[in-house]
């Protein structure tokens, strides 16, 4: 499978540095960005699929490094399943603290070891894991992507064609309840694989997508979605689409990619300014942690410090909150990266990736 082609060290930078800005941006939300000023606030739901934009672009040139497919997807789905187990170790020791038991029923157990947990086992918010559940399938069903693109790359506009009107069946019928298969992800996998997609193929094929054609398609993109609101009447709100993504879900994420592509020069211009350089850093290394622990970042704010800060309906509360919760959880996630770090490592030497 080797292949010369490679990523540019500025395309590099510029993934590490927007991955590191959606990390924040999903922390932001949760504080309570999702809900600030609706139905604006609810676009932030987009930055979920930048992940999956740039996971297809990495693991694109991943999977050309590998000797084997086999090898590919081991080293790939270690680096996603370790942090999650820790995490869930994690959880457990909450889960005791809180009630002084632990889940016994074997139902539970199963669940937690096949990414599928329950919401009433979790003492604090941990029900993003369906983003790591849907990464891990994208992961495994991937080489087929990438056969079909070393094959003919003309055919991945078509795949991703396909897939998005997957997405717009679902406003006619719910197709995401009908392919309740995998705890009801199995739909959200078919979906959100255009965006991983969408990911390789933009980076095998910068000279094509050029700004001038990514300005003239975010334009189309927004005003679809003004369509859809104002002449189809949908709910504006993309709280109301993000569960079962349609399509008017999709076109707004991929307006959200289109911004921070064409915005790649402001953001690497961040790199001039010695402590976003290191912002920046800290997030990428600790990017996976910080999305799995920021739940019980905001647990231990919510258990520890609203007795001193009230519960208040202003940005500066928000602000605050947003601030403690970053700072805990990113206090936690260096000790939790290192070990788990240290466990990939020792994993990807006993088996030879």
């Amino acid at each position: 499978m080797a292949n010369t082609l490679q990523l540019s060290t500025h395309d590099k930078v510029f993934l590490k540095n927007l991955r590191a800005i959606a990390i924040f941006l999903v922390v932001f939300g949760h504080v309570g960005g999702f809900w600030f000023a609706p139905p604006y606030g609810s676009f932030l739901l987009t930055i979920v699929p930048v992940f999956f934009f740039i996971s297809g672009a990495v693991s694109f040139f991943s999977y050309n490094r590998s000797s084997t497919i086999s090898k590919y997807i081991a080293k790939r789905l270690i680096g996603l399943l370790i942090p999650y187990y820790f995490a869930c170790i994690l959880v457990l020791i909450f889960f005791y603290i809180e009630r002084l038991a632990l889940p016994t029923d074997a139902s539970s157990i199963i669940k937690w070891v096949t990414v599928t947990p329950t919401a009433e086992k979790m003492p604090f918010l941990f029900s993003q894991v369906w983003f790591l559940r849907v990464l891990i399938m994208v992961t495994i069903i991937s080489p087929i992507f990438f056969t079909i693109h070393k094959g003919n790359n003309k055919n991945i506009p078509k795949v991703l064609l396909v897939i998005s009107a997957l997405s717009a069946i679902q406003h006619f019928t719910n197709i995401g309840r009908a392919l309740n298969i995998i705890d009801g992800r199995f739909y959200l996998f078919m979906v959100d694989s255009v965006f991983f997609v969408f990911g390789f193929y933009y980076y095998t094929n910068k000279s094509l997508i050029t700004n001038k054609l990514l300005i003239i398609n975010l334009s189309i993109l927004i005003l679809s979605c003004i369509v859809f609101v104002k002449v189809f009447r949908v709910q504006a709100s993309l709280s109301f689409h993000e569960y079962y993504p349609d399509l008017y879900y999709v076109l707004g994420a991929f307006a959200s990619i289109c911004i921070f592509l064409l915005g790649k020069n402001v953001i690497l211009a961040c790199q001039k300014l010695s402590f976003l350089r290191r912002i920046f850093d800290f997030l990428h290394l600790h990017t996976f942690s910080i999305f799995l622990l920021h739940g019980l970042g905001i647990y231990l704010v919510d258990k520890f410090f609203r007795c001193i800060l009230p519960a208040q309906h202003n940005i500066l509360y928000g602000l605050i909150m947003l601030f403690l919760t970053m700072l805990i959880t990113c206090l936690i996630s260096i000790p939790f990266t290192k070990l788990t770090l240290k466990c990939q490592s020792f994993l990807f030497q006993l088996i030879k990736i």
